[in-house]
């Protein structure tokens, strides 16, 4: 998973580097301090597997373990270092063009990191904001974690039951929408993340609902002759859908026609409508995230979801290797790659 330690003079403190793929921690807020809450299983699809074989998404971080700094910033900075302007963790300021910290809402195009950092502090607290900033950031800054014990039991801590996540969206008016998300037979990713739902996600069934009732009143009263006043019926992408996975699973492109392809997943998936498109999922451009298109070859992350043709791929990152070289990390989790450093210096000018 690429991870170094190194102890300070008291022995407790471990330099832990994230991975850049998919892999991640939940977090926990308590009296100031931030905590992991839960080092989540590499596995999707067996408990049995998950008890026997099954290793952290994270190596070197545990579940009660406190976060000291971040890329040796002290935690309790990282939230003003995102939202400061011109800081160059603030992606307001080096998109083009810049834009006002707050400025861009959850459905602008693209998205801005900082600004749904800010809207999820707010709604959710600064624990679900910052690890979903580290899952979205992570491909282009390289994040190492000073971790130590802190002797805390998170399991002894108020509010968090499996459910702590769900009250919140619900105090943050996320109970007027009717999540569709269910679990997976034999699901090894337990715990509060496999209750986590995003209010993007939340917001985004909501959306999908609203079209395809835009399309079938779309339909009403046309048409002449046989079959006249009948709606229109919502295909391929615009079937109503029903999010499956609780994380993204890997697979790889198997073929590619314009506007929709084939993706065969990296291992078998146990659910009754896999063998449908014998093992194949489908996906669409619409559900591509920072691709217009796919080839044959590529290597994928998506969450899945199924609908009345099948199992289907949304929310799909193309990326390269997973496996990182991190030889040219230091012992304070620092990047010493003055070529690197260059190029990202003048991205952010």
């Amino acid at each position: 998973m690429g991870m170094e330690k190194k102890e300070d003079i008291n022995g407790d403190v471990r330099h832990v580097k994230l991975p850049v793929g998919w892999e991640g921690l939940s977090l926990k807020t308590h009296e100031g301090r931030l905590l992991v809450s839960e080092v989540p299983k590499a596995c999707f699809s067996s408990k049995n597997f998950e008890s026997s074989g099954a290793q952290p998404q994270v190596a070197g971080v545990f579940e009660g373990d406190e976060i000291v700094s971040v890329n040796g910033e002290p935690a309790a900075s990282v939230e003003k270092k995102i939202l400061a302007e011109g800081d160059p963790w603030n992606a307001c300021s080096s998109s083009k063009p810049r834009h006002p910290v707050g400025s861009k809402g959850k459905f602008d195009s693209p998205p801005c990191v900082a600004c749904d950092f800010q809207r999820r502090r707010k709604a959710l607290g600064l624990d679900v904001a910052l690890q979903m900033w580290l899952r979205a950031v992570k491909r282009d800054i390289r994040i190492s974690l000073a971790v130590r014990s802190s002797g805390i039991q998170i399991a002894d801590l108020p509010g968090t039951s499996d459910d702590s996540f769900l009250a919140k969206l619900k105090a943050s008016g996320g109970d007027k929408v009717v999540s569709s998300v269910v679990e997976l037979k034999e699901s090894s990713s337990g715990g509060k993340l496999s209750k986590m739902k995003s209010l993007d996600q939340l917001t985004k069934e909501n959306q999908a609902q609203k079209l395809v009732q835009k399309e079938v009143k779309k339909g009403k009263g046309k048409g002449k002759g046989k079959g006249k006043g009948k709606s229109k019926r919502p295909t391929g992408p615009h079937l109503p859908r029903t999010r499956i996975s609780t994380e993204p699973l890997k697979g790889q492109v198997l073929e590619w026609k314009t506007k929709f392809g084939w993706i065969k997943p990296e291992s078998p998936i146990d659910h009754p409508l896999f063998d449908k498109h014998r093992g194949k999922i489908y996906i669409n451009v619409i559900d591509l995230l920072n691709r217009y298109s796919l080839d044959p070859g590529d290597t994928c992350e998506f969450q899945l979801f199924s609908d009345a043709s099948g199992l289907g791929a949304e929310e799909c990152w193309v990326g390269g290797d997973d496996d990182q070289d991190w030889s040219q990390w230091n012992d304070e989790g620092e990047w010493e790659d003055e070529e690197g450093d260059a190029a990202m210096e003048a991205q952010y000018v």
